[in-house]
């Protein structure tokens, strides 16, 4: 399972048949053992975190990324790093560039929105059983990716994603020194159902369990 997870994080090629069928082999095995599709995109979320180192290492030497970070976190510094590093992302990821969407919401929430441009093909279009939604790879890729790479420039953020319906991605970016809870209520308020499949603190455990890393975790609630 690993091995496919690799070729298809490094898969480029603008006609991906082969990254479609290795593809639509991994998601049938899981969900051949899995018991709901919300397992399924729990599964496929986990597996594409996996990935997500293989794509940062892509993207732009160590240092450079480190110039790109904006010095002390402004918010509007940030959204401009997002634009560049998870436009590159992506196309790593898909194989073609997206259209990005940035924006700086209230309290310095940082949105970003990867969507595909009409007519592109990918290796997650593929046929997949009702409920399940193969852009939770796609979105565990980049989640991953994007905490390596705030950890590895120092940045004091963190960031989740998850798919944008059947389009694309979607993510926020947060300073950690946020308490957690009030950025989840945040996210909430503005995505209703961005945590439905995939939690936060499965999210955390996911990332810590597979890269290594720790993020902040809100309080469970009664």
């Amino acid at each position: 399972m690993s091995g496919l997870a690799f070729r298809l994080g490094r898969a480029l090629a603008p006609r991906p048949l082969i990254p479609k069928v290795l593809f639509a082999h991994v998601v049938s095995e899981i969900a051949a053992r899995c018991g709901s599709p919300a397992d399924v995109n729990r599964e496929l979320h986990r597996l594409g975190m996996g990935a997500g180192d293989l794509v940062a290492v892509t993207l732009a030497a160590l240092t450079h990324l480190r110039r790109l970070w904006p010095a002390g976190g402004d918010p509007r510094g940030v959204a401009e790093f997002s634009k560049l590093v998870f436009h590159s992302a992506w196309l790593a990821v898909a194989g073609h560039e997206p259209e990005v969407s940035v924006e700086v919401a209230e309290g310095g929430l940082v949105w970003v929105e990867l969507r595909e441009r009409a007519g592109e093909d990918a290796f997650y279009k593929i046929v997949a059983p009702e409920g399940v939604n193969p852009l939770y790879f796609a979105a565990g890729v980049i989640e991953g990716c994007a905490q390596v790479v705030l950890k590895a420039v120092g940045s004091g953020w963190f960031s989740l994603w998850r798919p944008l319906e059947r389009v694309g991605v979607r993510g926020f970016l947060s300073s950690a020194a946020r308490p957690a809870e009030e950025v989840a209520k945040a996210v909430e308020a503005r995505a209703p159902g961005f945590f439905g499949d995939v939690a936060w603190a499965e999210s955390a455990k996911a990332l810590e369990e597979v890269l290594g890393l720790r993020i902040p975790v809100p309080p469970a609630r009664a």
